[in-house]
């Protein structure tokens, strides 16, 4: 009984004590940790109060007042660790109910004392010598050279002018609460990267970042800015000529909007919504027609065709949806070239704090930003290497990548034999085993990852990539239907004209949500760690091997 009364209060209230700890310290690591030890401690006093027999009328009011005694614990420098005596706890107070009332007042108070801040020299005397230096109206008429009844009547005004302006402000409160708790925006490119990109910039200020945030569904004035993120005008006039100058931001009338696309998590899940929607023309079809043409992928012969199937999928769902997608006219976007001399769209992802309720497919703990294509080399999706000693060890046209290359070349020949190859060769393969690109077994060297020659990936895609293909359009004509209907709803007005792009964004997830399935379905090997997933999306090719 007591550990069922231990999982319903951990379902009911877990949630809301790590929203409550997110909220006192501002820092998910440590709202974490603070949830965590609240949970502790209520666990453990629901404990001793069992062992001593006694009973907890007000589980609510029981579970807030700990939380309150461990936030307020963890305030103090070098606090010691210590179990929170029952008979603290309880008393007859109503603290849920007090710990509310006293935040309302306090959020009250403040908004009282900025709409005091604004009114004029006038109405600001006559409103603190009243209430807070408590004087008559008489007082206060001779004390400003005022009639008595321009004073009634001032304070008369001032009242119903706060009370209005109050009630405006508790109301763009609750519809712009994530500004007072700064949302972070990571920036990604789509088409031609440069060295030094001003996304990069953008991802080093918080403010920029807000400012695009703020004015991506609606334009925004400069006062509007003010007003929302707590910024003076003199500070917020800087970043916005960065921005409009930088092209994150156009100014339209006198007011600013985003320039550049930005998804949040949740819109994400609504995208993945709509795949597992059409989960049987789309993913089905791709995994199952791979799983059908086992017997042929192997017959093809490539280094890593001994692979499990449940391994060898991961690679092969990625390449399929890589080969089909290059082959979509959809995909036929002009890029722009950017202030900085690159030539991209610019994306951005917000990385909310909003907690997802259900997940229509739960991605957490793996990354992805699609497919990348360094020379002969191309690594896919899931647990993919980006800017990583991959581009440069492999990279087939620098000096060093040369010698790897030739190297490789050689380790995959049947006849192979370690003791063959050169003291250089020795220390190139030293180079390889070391990252994981290859393991030695007595005297050979296995590459960890698929390798093709020129002829065989053109053979799998004719033999085994085509007839899938097939299959596969009248599902990825409805896709692209339902996902244009998506994002035209979803986009703002000033972002119509690229609507293509977060379509495309889209339709390259179609490998990433295809694995997601697969997980979910028993059919894809699902790695333990990035390590052990790393080398399952990597792939060589070259004619001369």
């Amino acid at each position: 009984m007591k550990n069922q009364l231990f999982e319903e209060i951990a379902k009911e209230y877990s949630l809301q004590i790590l929203k409550w700890a997110y909220k006192k310290s501002g820092d998910r690591h440590r709202a974490e940790e603070l949830a965590q030890e609240v949970m502790l401690q209520i666990f453990s006093s629901i404990q001793k109060n069992w062992e001593e027999g006694r009973s907890i009328e007000q589980m609510e009011h029981f579970i807030w007042k700990i939380a309150h005694y461990v936030w307020c614990h963890s305030l103090r420098k070098n606090a010691s660790y210590a179990m929170y005596p029952i008979e603290e706890i309880l008393d007859e107070s109503d603290f849920v109910s007090e710990l509310a009332e006293n935040e309302e007042q306090m959020l009250l108070l403040a908004q009282m004392r900025k709409q005091i801040s604004r009114l004029n020299y006038l109405q600001r005397e006559i409103l603190i010598s009243f209430y807070i230096d408590e004087l008559p109206q008489k007082t206060i008429a001779n004390r400003l050279g005022i009639s008595e009844s321009a004073v009634k009547w001032h304070l008369h005004d001032t009242r119903r002018k706060l009370k209005k302006e109050m009630a405006e402000n508790m109301e763009k409160q609750r519809q712009q609460e994530f500004f007072y708790r700064p949302r972070k925006l990571s920036m990604a490119l789509s088409g031609q990267v440069v060295a030094q990109s001003n996304t990069r910039l953008l991802e080093e200020s918080l403010v920029k970042q807000n400012i695009c945030i703020s004015c991506y569904n609606q334009p925004k004035s400069l006062d509007d800015l003010t007003e929302q993120l707590g910024i003076p005008k003199a500070y917020l006039e800087f970043d916005l000529y960065w921005l409009v100058e930088h092209e994150f931001l156009e100014c339209i009338n006198g007011k600013y909007a985003t320039a550049f696309y930005i998804q949040s998590r949740s819109e994400k899940q609504e995208e993945y919504a709509v795949y597992c929607k059409l989960q049987a023309q789309v993913s089905d079809v791709i995994t199952n027609g791979l799983m059908q043409a086992e017997e042929c992928i192997r017959k093809i012969g490539f280094h890593g065709s001994n692979l499990p199937m449940n391994k060898l999928l991961w690679l092969l769902i990625y390449t399929f949806c890589n080969d089909y997608q290059e082959k979509t006219p959809d995909f036929c976007i002009e890029e722009p070239i950017r202030p900085d001399g690159g030539k991209y769209f610019p994306l951005g992802f917000i990385e909310d704090t909003e907690e997802i309720t259900e997940w229509v497919l739960d991605n957490r703990g793996f990354s992805y930003n699609g497919a990348q294509h360094s020379n002969s080399i191309s690594w896919f999706g899931l647990y993919n290497f980006g800017n990583s000693v991959i581009e440069n060890l492999m990279g087939k046209f620098t000096p060093e990548g040369k010698k790897l290359h030739d190297l490789l070349v050689e380790i995959i020949k049947e006849n192979f034999d370690i003791s063959q190859i050169t003291e250089e060769q020795k220390y190139d393969l030293a180079k390889l085993v070391e990252q994981g690109f290859v393991k030695v077994q007595y005297t050979k060297a296995i590459p960890q990852f698929v390798i093709f020659t020129t002829e065989q990936y053109e053979q799998l895609k004719r033999e085994v990539f085509q007839p899938i293909a097939q299959k596969l359009q009248p599902g990825y004509e409805m896709l692209t239907q339902e996902l244009t209907k998506f994002y035209h709803e979803k986009l703002p007005k000033q972002l119509k004209a690229i609507s293509k792009l977060p379509l495309r964004q889209a339709l390259y997830d179609m490998a990433y949500v295809t694995t997601l399935i697969a997980f979910r379905t028993g059919i894809l090997y699902v790695p333990k760690d990035s390590a052990d997933g790393e080398f399952l999306t990597m792939m060589y090719k070259d004619s001369n091997i």
